[in-house]
């Protein structure tokens, strides 16, 4: 059977062999039954010996992280993927060719510095520093970020306006970085590879019992569906959380404030919350939600890294970026978490001014106090004023999200 495409489809197999089947003559279709009964352990073996190869191959293809331990499964050769990463990259470059920033752009080179900065202070962690780590700002309103397999980093002129401060854009870059450093785009590959053979499988087996094409298709839906909610998102989920957790100590060598890195997460989802953006169930997406990324790393603060502590022994201040930060009172910290004792040991400066997380909850508090006293004056107008012609609607744009407003100059 020759294929249309260069892998078979499922169909494609199954109605390969219903037309096998069909052209045989009764005579040879009763042989071949008689047959497989008179074997049937013989196949049965055979079908053990492939299960056990199958096992065999699994446990040969599992690689050990150098940086987290953890072992993941890669069946994709080196140089297959890096071309497929290429070609990814490519596609990229030219969905954002109009929307690249140039390398003079101030932005630009605001967020090249904190990436040198990341993988200088990180450099002893194995094999970051066999990337050639490359930046593109694109200049588009979405909060984001992503990484590619070989080091290319896209950061959005969004995000850059949704961040605060210099410690949350140095742990959304460290988060990108531990992508591409712990290998999860060649893993999920990788796994979507094994679940495809399987679910090939699976089908076949299905339409041996009932050949029709009708339940053939139905079948493959349940079985795409099933993977995908069931498999796919949740261990995307997962990756997502063990990049928060190594992004998170990457910042931590870089001498950057980790308790900010949870409170970016609380800015987004008390932002969704006041301006009534809906609310996707987790289970839906391939990301954590906002707020059980924050609580993720609010746990992840106090724990101690695995990594090397290889640190700068003299960290410079951040240039481009340097105005992010706010020019805060020093005030002195209720406790001394364990990864901010990482800093410690990297000769960081002391952490000044008051807790990050503190400071959001205050304006937080400002903001719902306020927005409680502008409801309350609109409702006092609305008694003292019935017969007007239209109620007063505050448009999103006015809500006074003043932790979401704090600019680079001045700030």
């Amino acid at each position: 059977m020759v294929c249309d495409t260069p892998q078979c489809s499922p169909n494609q197999i199954k109605r390969g062999i219903r037309k096998w089947w069909q052209t045989l003559p009764p005579n040879k279709k009763e042989l071949f039954k008689e047959s497989v009964k008179k074997n049937k352990w013989k196949l049965f073996l055979g079908l053990s010996s492939l299960g056990v190869l199958f096992v065999v191959f699994y446990f040969t293809h599992l690689e050990e992280s150098p940086v987290t331990g953890r072992k993941k499964l890669l069946v994709l050769g080196k140089e297959q993927f890096m071309m497929l990463s290429q070609m990814e990259y490519d596609a990229w470059m030219e969905e954002f060719k109009n929307d690249l920033l140039t390398e003079k752009d101030p932005r630009y080179l605001a967020v090249k510095e904190v990436l040198q900065r990341l993988v200088e202070s990180n450099k002893d962690i194995p094999g970051i520093s066999d990337f050639r780590w490359i930046i593109h700002m694109v200049d588009r309103p979405s909060i984001n970020a992503f990484v590619l397999p070989k080091g290319q980093v896209f950061v959005f002129t969004g995000l850059l306006e949704a961040v605060t401060d210099i410690h949350q854009l140095t742990f959304l870059l460290g988060h990108e970085i531990a992508h591409a450093v712990l290998g999860h785009a060649a893993e999920k590959a990788s796994l979507a590879h094994l679940w495809d053979f399987l679910g090939l499988i699976f089908l076949v087996m299905i339409w041996a019992v009932c050949p029709r094409d009708s339940l053939a298709v139905l079948s493959q839906w349940i079985q795409s569906r099933l993977k995908e909610y069931v498999f796919d998102r949740p261990y995307s989920r997962t990756l997502e959380a063990e990049a928060d957790r190594v992004g998170l100590q990457f910042a931590a060598k870089a001498c950057v404030d980790v308790r900010a890195s949870s409170v970016f997460w609380q800015q987004l989802e008390f932002a969704d919350r006041i301006l009534g953006e809906p609310k996707l169930p987790e289970w839906l997406s391939t990301h954590p939600s906002h707020e059980n990324r924050a609580e993720h790393l609010e746990r992840l603060i106090p724990q101690a890294s695995p990594l090397p502590a290889m640190c700068l022994s003299s960290p410079r201040p951040f240039g481009p970026l340097a105005s992010f930060k706010a020019q805060l009172p020093p005030e002195a910290s209720p406790d001394i978490p364990r990864a901010i004792k990482i800093r410690e040991s990297c000769k960081c400066p002391p952490l000044s001014g008051p807790d990050p997380r503190l400071l959001f909850r205050l304006r937080v508090k400002h903001i719902l106090e306020v927005t409680e006293e502008e409801d309350q004056n609109i409702t006092g107008a609305l008694v003292k004023k019935p017969k007007l012609d239209s109620l007063p609607i505050q448009k999103k744009e006015t809500i006074p999200l003043t932790f979401m407003a704090d600019k680079r100059a001045g700030s």
